[in-house]
């Protein structure tokens, strides 16, 4: 499947950045399978974790990690936003914009 994909890019006038492609296998829990994927006859690099549009994927299918990154980053952004938050003179509008348009989208970004 793999060659056929890079056919298909070949034909249009594109190659497969072999640096940046990555191969994870999916497995429960600590086996480990090696995986000699070939494009051009150059191994692809097999990883354990990869993190796509800003999840983390690891090998063993687990999002504790993941979850807990996304926990610190909520934290950073809170404790960095807290003394606007509690700020008397910070409209309650005011904060609720910077909650929606700030915290949220931290804790969210990539899970959706």
């Amino acid at each position: 499947m793999v060659n056929k994909v890079n056919d298909f890019v070949k034909k249009r006038g594109m190659i497969v950045n072999i640096g940046k492609t990555k191969v994870m296998v999916f497995e429960r829990g600590e086996s480990s399978t090696d995986c000699d994927i070939l494009i051009e006859a150059l191994k692809v690099e097999q990883v354990k974790e990869f993190v796509y549009l800003g999840s983390l994927f690891t090998n063993d299918g687990k999002h504790d990690r993941d979850i807990e990154g996304r926990m610190n980053a909520g934290n950073k952004v809170n404790g960095a936003l807290l003394a606007i938050m509690n700020s008397k003179s910070v409209s309650r509008k005011a904060r609720l914009v910077i909650h929606n348009g700030v915290l949220i989208p931290t804790l969210m970004y990539g899970s959706g």
